[in-house]
């Protein structure tokens, strides 16, 4: 099974936000529905609005989320990180190694194999694969995403007192970054998404950018999994299923799951000041009871318009994307 994946080497810092918006703590990768939306600005900022409306029918492509990247300093291959499963067991670890093993954020792409094929509980000689919060079996420099706090200041453009606040930004050492999987159904929409990169490289991706924050080159690439049957999966995105999926996914035994709350401010001059609908996914890393490889579903989150001023009554429809990428998993 093989995907399409693209690296993105980032030449200045990043800021990603978090659900409570606070500046002084970035996230550390950035959610599928983040990553859509980017690209259907882009198509706005290109005119391409017949296309946003086409896909806002039926989508055409799948994205993973965004997650850390680094170059094995042996072999010199990329090391691509996923997030850690979350019934993955620590029990038959020595208690005194508990400590470090609960740091454990990411596993590589070869743990991820052995664990989709039924590895669920890590044992002692495991530990030897932590690695700061990564899980692997390369040589790599666990510093390879580093942050810094800087002083910010913001000043009333009425006049008035500057308000100073702290952001926090997220570097990263060279051959290292973010990358996603993407899923196409034909080479027309594989060539618009990257028209879309190629845009983004320049006009940057998460907050601040416009103090130079996000900006980054891509390469593309590809990246194969092993063919597993199972009617059980693993997501790779956020993923926001239909109410009739719902009952058919969540009556299991099997299931792991943690639920993320996305909202947020329209980002469109003239409505910035207008909150989004909030919506519920199932966080990436969820074990669901599933066998397909894309799915789910598209949510209008437009505020409703009966509480919105005589102003925005013309607000035009915002949309979250829940389509999801899965790899089955045995259970």
């Amino acid at each position: 099974m093989s995907f399409v994946l693209f690296r993105l080497k980032f030449s200045t810092p990043l800021h990603i936000s978090n659900v409570r918006s606070d500046y002084a703590q970035s996230e550390t990768i950035i959610h599928s529905d983040t990553l859509y939306s980017a690209f259907f600005e882009a198509w706005i900022k290109h005119g391409l609005t017949q296309q946003i409306e086409k896909q806002i029918n039926q989508l055409q492509f799948t994205l993973s989320s965004l997650f850390p990247f680094t170059m094995d300093n042996k072999t010199k291959e990329y090391v691509y990180f996923f997030p850690k499963p979350l019934n993955l067991s620590y029990a038959k670890v020595s208690e005194k190694k508990h400590k470090d093993i609960k740091k454990i954020q990411y596993v590589d792409k070869n743990f991820l194999e052995k664990y989709r094929n039924g590895y669920r509980e890590l044992i002692d000689e495991d530990y030897n694969l932590v690695k700061g919060k990564y899980l692997t079996e390369g040589c790599i420099d666990t510093n390879f995403i580093s942050s810094e706090v800087f002083p910010r200041v913001t000043i009333p453009r009425q006049g008035g007192d500057a308000t100073p606040y702290y952001i926090e930004r997220i570097f990263f050492k060279e051959n290292s970054g973010l990358f996603f999987i993407a899923q196409f159904d034909n080479d027309e929409i594989k060539n618009h998404v990257i028209s879309a990169l190629h845009y983004l490289c320049d006009e940057g991706i998460g907050t601040d950018r416009h103090v130079g924050n996000g900006f980054f080159q891509f390469e593309e690439d590809t990246i194969d999994f092993e063919t597993i049957p199972s009617d059980y999966a693993f997501n790779l995105s956020l993923y926001c299923p239909s109410a009739e999926r719902v009952k058919e996914i969540m009556n299991d035994d099997h299931i792991a799951y943690d639920i993320i709350t996305r909202g947020g401010w329209i980002t469109t001059p003239g409505y910035n000041t207008l909150r989004k609908k909030y919506i519920r996914m199932f966080k990436e890393a969820s074990i669901l009871k599933i066998n397909y490889t894309t799915d789910g579903r598209i949510v209008d989150i437009t505020p409703d318009k009966t509480t919105l001023p005589e102003t925005a009554q013309n607000i035009h429809p915002v949309y979250r994307v829940g389509k999801s990428l899965f790899l089955t998993v045995k259970v």
